[in-house]
């Protein structure tokens, strides 16, 4: 039975192979992993692509409870890298620190008031639409119709209204 190498590199012409446990893995795999092993962030520097350097930052700050790794994070994805960090952390300080109007500092918001359920956080929100679903939806949820007089939009409260007063 042929087998494959543990955690070598073997070229066959002129082409180079990473395995790792048995698996073959891609160059940016390789140095993913070892960044890791090592807890090494210089390494996320060798790997071809800005998602990937991305990636193998956030990866690290998780692991090393660390969201300052983001901060080395190529520009355009030091964001996700914050919002992965403050996901798996439940660390949601992070939020207020993503850019405004984005995806990303909505949906780090969005992840935060998931797990805290406070209507308070509803208002970081960036469109009237998003946070009056917020109010809608936590009013239903904690069956709590006071809720509903942050909701902005004058038909919305009153739909609001009317369906947490059903559910009580």
């Amino acid at each position: 039975m042929l087998g494959f190498p543990t955690n070598k590199k073997i070229k066959i012409e002129n082409k180079l192979f990473y395995f790792l446990e048995g698996r073959e893995i891609s160059e940016n795999g390789c140095y993913r992993t070892l960044a890791l092993n090592k807890e090494d962030a210089s390494i996320c520097e060798k790997l071809d692509g800005d998602w990937y350097k991305s990636s193998c930052y956030s990866d690290l700050a998780i692991k090393l409870s660390r969201s300052s790794f983001c901060d080395a994070a190529p520009d355009k994805y030091k964001d996700d890298c914050k919002l992965r960090y403050a996901r798996a952390k439940k660390d949601f300080s992070l939020c207020k620190d993503l850019a405004v109007d984005t995806y990303n500092r909505d949906s780090c918001f969005e992840s935060m008031i998931l797990q805290e359920k406070d209507p308070f956080l509803c208002a970081n929100l960036s469109t009237v639409s998003k946070r009056d679903l917020c109010y809608d939806k936590l009013a239903v949820e904690k069956r709590d119709p006071s809720i509903c007089n942050s909701i902005e939009l004058e038909k919305n409260k009153e739909y609001c209204i009317v369906k947490t007063s059903r559910t009580k």
